[in-house]
């Protein structure tokens, strides 16, 4: 299971919630990784507050 935040409306950051999603399967010549910590750009933050 993959975790994923989304945001189904705009506002605070309370807002955006994280679910857990099933992983698609890799094809062949991918590779999956184990991401570990991720970033959020300005321009996420601004379109979330819309």
């Amino acid at each position: 299971m993959a975790r994923i935040v989304r945001c189904y409306q705009t506002g605070v950051p309370e807002v955006l919630r994280i679910e857990e999603v099933a992983s698609s399967p890799t094809g062949e010549g991918e590779v999956r990784i184990a991401v570990k910590a991720i970033g959020r750009n300005r321009s996420e933050s601004l379109v979330r507050q819309r």
